[in-house]
């Protein structure tokens, strides 16, 4: 291993930005990016100044200049691209949330250990500045004062008692991030929960989901609606166009969204001949799921 720790980054989503905004503040180095295209991963590079780019995971993984490789992919997709990364020996900061489940975190914390090999969750809060510091620079006429919003430990549910040690300091302004634990606000969040809920279920709308592509189209009259999530690779909705056509059936409307590693299609067919649309789009390759909607 370097001196200086090579990093790569796998699956290049709007919050590695801030990853690598933050981490070349402390000189931290980025050699190769990796994503499922290799056009996605050739602009991100060239667009961050990153030497290398892979167009498949694997291929990052197997890059043996790497030391760390920093994981953002989808949420779904951590735990299969954590042990891959582990597997090939790579020390991995993995994005939140670490895992689906306790049973992945097992997985990887027992791969880890057998790789000897450093594996973490990208929760900043673990380095956040020393509030004892801070305290004692205040006693001593250093600091004037403060304005803290962000806390290492912080009222998990109403009721939860909350204790720093720059309570009762003159000049000092603490705002811990209680809102999410008052009733109101978490009726606002059942609600709306459930709304999003609701509007996946029976319109296909996917705003303001962490991991499906964002859609939200109005109903079209004379026709039946088929939403179509998979894998996002190239020519899937060659293969839907070419199965619907040799079949003779036909689109009334079509709309498709991609994220980095998910295609979400919704396809407005003939009534007539939706039942077959549906298991014509059930047998297309990577195809994760396929739902008639109405």
């Amino acid at each position: 291993m370097s001196e200086q720790l090579r990093w790569g980054i796998m699956g290049p989503g709007k919050i590695t930005l801030t990853i690598l905004s933050d981490f070349r503040l402390a000189k931290i180095r980025f050699d190769a990016v990796g994503s499922r295209s290799i056009d996605r991963a050739n602009a991100y590079a060239q667009a961050n100044s990153i030497p290398k780019a892979y167009g498949s995971y694997q291929e990052l993984v197997s890059d043996p200049d790497l030391d760390v490789i920093y994981i953002a992919t989808t949420h779904n997709a951590h735990f299969e691209n954590a042990m891959l990364a582990l597997g090939a020996g790579k020390n991995v900061l993995l994005e939140k949330p670490f895992t689906l489940d306790a049973n992945q975190a097992k997985q990887l914390a027992a791969l880890a250990k057998e790789k000897d090999v450093f594996l973490m969750e990208a929760m900043w809060t673990r380095f956040l500045p020393n509030h004892v510091a801070i305290f004692e620079k205040i006693k001593e006429g250093l600091i004037g004062g403060a304005g803290i919003d962000v806390f290492p430990v912080e009222p998990e549910k109403n009721g939860d008692a909350f204790t720093t040690p720059l309570q009762g300091l003159p000049n000092v302004i603490l705002t811990p991030h209680i809102g999410g634990s008052t009733e109101e606000a978490q009726q606002n969040i059942g609600e709306d929960v459930s709304i999003k809920l609701f509007q996946y279920l029976e319109r296909g709308i996917t705003n303001g989901s962490h991991s499906v592509p964002s859609i939200a189209l109005p109903p079209v009259e004379g026709a039946h609606r088929i939403l179509h999530m998979h894998n996002n690779v190239p020519g899937v909705l060659s293969a839907i166009n070419t199965a619907l056509s040799k079949n003779n059936i036909n689109i009334v409307g079509q709309y498709l969204k991609t994220n980095e590693d998910i295609g979400y299609v919704v396809l407005d067919v003939d009534t007539k001949l939706s039942k077959r649309a549906l298991e014509l789009l059930k047998e297309v390759k990577d195809t994760i799921k396929v739902r008639m909607l109405y």
